[in-house]
C-alpha cells in the first residue's frame, strides 16, 4: 500500500521524510503554487565559464552550487511536513514513530541551511517522479 519513507538524520536521530500529495497540499495553501515555494526553498547557481556560458559535466550536468535558501521558515515548514507525513505513513506500515515536537525538530537541525535545503528539495523532487 505505502512504500516505506526516506529518512532524515538530524542530530543523530533518525526520522521518517516524505513528500507526497498531502505535504503538496499544505504547501500550495501556504506559498500559493509549488513554484513559489520551490524558489524559496532551493537556489542552485551555476558555474559559468569564460564566455559565461553553463559548465557541465562529462553527462551533461550543470557544474555549480547550491546557495542559502531564500527563506529559511518555508525550509522548516517542509522539513515538518514531511517529517510529520513520514510518521503518518510508519504508523499506517504499523511501525514505531519518533516522538517530536516542531519546535524539538528545528533545534535538532545540525547542518547548514543549504545542505538542508538540498536534502528537502531531493525529496520535494521525488514526489513528482512516475511510480510505475
Amino acid at each position: 500500500m505505502f512504500e516505506r519513507p526516506n529518512t532524515i538524520t538530524l542530530s543523530g536521530e533518525e526520522f521518517p521524510i516524505k513528500c507526497d500529495i498531502v505535504v503538496l497540499e499544505k504547501i500550495q495553501d501556504v506559498y500559493g503554487s509549488i513554484m513559489t515555494f520551490e524558489k524559496q526553498i532551493y537556489t542552485f547557481v551555476p558555474q559559468l565559464d569564460d564566455k559565461g556560458e553553463i559548465v557541465k559535466d562529462e553527462e551533461g550536468m550543470m557544474i555549480g552550487n547550491v546557495v542559502t535558501p531564500a527563506s529559511i521558515t518555508a525550509l522548516l515548514n517542509a522539513l515538518k511536513w514531511m517529517v510529520d507525513e513520514g510518521c503518518e505513513i510508519l504508523k499506517d506500515l504499523g511501525e514505531p514513530v519518533p516522538e517530536y515536537t516542531p519546535e524539538k525538530l528545528k533545534r535538532m537541525v545540525d547542518m547548514p541551511p543549504y545542505q538542508l535545503s538540498e536534502i528537502i528539495h531531493d525529496e520535494f523532487v521525488r514526489c513528482f517522479e512516475r511510480k510505475n
